[in-house]
């Protein structure tokens, strides 16, 4: 089988691999597609894995393949499927530190999702395997992955109706937490350096989108909050400056929410005495639940979260480069990996 293995910042390219073998429980699955996120972004441009792995972890496609004892799939269904799950019954379980879970990080599917072809494990086919619909697409169902992340960071937010949050940059990634958000019934605020990344945050709903480098950004949040400042900011990157701002934006008593990191290292200053006097929190989200993961499907499927028209760009598995110089570039908001156009 074709898979596109990682090899240096500047290389992946496609190349043969042995096809997976499936065991009990587990499924065989042929990738129709892959959303290039983030996190896999990051780990090629920084070289933060080995050479000769296979990343991309928002998959969908079709069962090629299913393991003894497995009851709920068949050969031919259309499924989402996500790459970490957790115990469920640990202490971190327990707590909602899902992440931190020992299972969480030894689950994966193998080789990756830039391949044709992944073996998926039996945790994860019990806990994080859906059946997509007829009337969802392939496009939508692909956020089921990084839409459970937001979901689970939402919760770890603890937004209260009425609430004022700001959400730091109109990609993908903030325009499912701007809905999300809305759903809580909260005055949602997003900035974002881009105009047509604001036309399509005023598009999706938000209060108010702004570009937080222009004189009239912060008088408008000022404004909205009765000068209180937002309740909470939640950032989809990561600098000093953001946090910075973000400092400057919040209420006493309120919290920043960092959804972003960045590999290679990202250290930040602050006055932790300033932290401490007004009360301000900082908290941080890694990744989904299996919780998480069945509400984010729930929510596409039953429409009450648009993941239509998040999408900008579709490119072959062959050119997996193309799409992180795009989406790295800020030229796209989302790339839509087609596995099985070659």
């Amino acid at each position: 089988m074709k898979a596109a293995v990682f090899f240096s910042s500047k290389d992946v390219h496609l190349e043969d691999l042995p096809e997976p073998r499936i065991g009990h429980g587990e499924l065989l699955v042929r990738v129709a597609g892959v959303g290039l996120c983030g996190s896999d972004i990051d780990k090629i441009l920084c070289e933060a894995v080995p050479p000769g792995t296979v990343l991309g972890h928002e998959i969908v496609g079709t069962v090629a393949g299913v393991g003894g004892g497995v009851e709920d799939f068949h050969i031919g269904e259309r499924i989402a499927v996500a790459h970490h799950v957790s115990c469920q019954s640990c202490h971190y379980c327990d707590r909602g530190s899902d992440s931190k879970c020992s299972l969480f990080l030894s689950t994966n599917l193998y080789p990756g999702g830039f391949a044709e072809l992944v073996r998926v494990p039996e945790p994860n086919v019990r806990l994080a395997a859906f059946s997509i619909p007829d009337d969802v697409t392939y496009e939508q169902a692909v956020f089921t992955e990084p839409l459970g992340c937001c979901v689970r960071a939402i919760e770890r937010s603890r937004l209260t109706p009425g609430d004022t949050i700001l959400i730091v940059g109109a990609g993908s990634i903030g325009l499912l937490l701007a809905q999300l958000a809305k759903l809580q019934d909260v005055k949602v605020l997003v900035s974002d350096l881009l105009p047509d990344r604001l036309d399509m945050a005023r598009s999706f709903g938000v209060d108010i989108a702004l570009n937080p480098m222009t004189d009239l950004f912060e008088g408008a949040v000022r404004e909205v909050t009765s000068g209180r400042g937002v309740d909470t900011v939640i950032s989809t990157m990561a600098s000093q400056a953001v946090l910075e701002q973000a400092l400057s934006l919040v209420r006493d008593g309120g919290l920043i929410h960092f959804f972003a990191g960045k590999r290679g290292g990202l250290k930040a200053n602050m006055d932790l005495n300033e932290l401490y006097e007004r009360e301000v929190g900082l908290i941080t989200t890694y990744s989904s639940s299996p919780r998480a993961l069945r509400e984010a499907f729930r929510l596409i499927v039953e429409r009450e979260i648009r993941a239509e028209g998040l999408v900008s760009h579709h490119v072959p598995l062959s050119e997996v480069m193309k799409g992180v110089r795009l989406m790295a570039g800020q030229e796209a908001r989302k790339v839509f990996i087609d596995v099985q156009s070659g």
